[in-house]
């Protein structure tokens, strides 16, 4: 997780898009990581999940960086309309 960590400062992204999948534990230490960091926290994530209630806990938990939710499958058109609004761009 620390070079995960890592690679998100050095990278610097706009956004994070981060799959919950439901029985694997790094989506919640990234999430908690990145509420550690003074950098990080200030980055938007939009969590995706074949769990629906996975991703609305994270996001429950972490309400301060998790901006979105998209249950998959999602729509494209979903996704971009959540990354323009997030990022405040027109995307396509």
């Amino acid at each position: 997780m620390d070079a995960t960590l890592a690679h998100l400062r050095t990278a610097a992204p706009d956004l994070v898009l981060l799959d919950t999948p439901p029985t694997r534990p790094e989506p919640a230490q990234c999430l908690a990581g990145m509420a550690a960091d003074a950098k990080l926290r200030q980055l938007p994530v939009v969590l995706t999940s074949t769990t629906p209630d996975l991703a609305t806990r994270l996001a429950d938990q972490y309400p301060a960086l998790v901006r979105a939710t998209l249950p998959k499958p999602f729509d494209l058109d979903v996704l971009y309309q959540t990354l323009g609004r997030l990022l405040a761009i027109e995307l396509r």
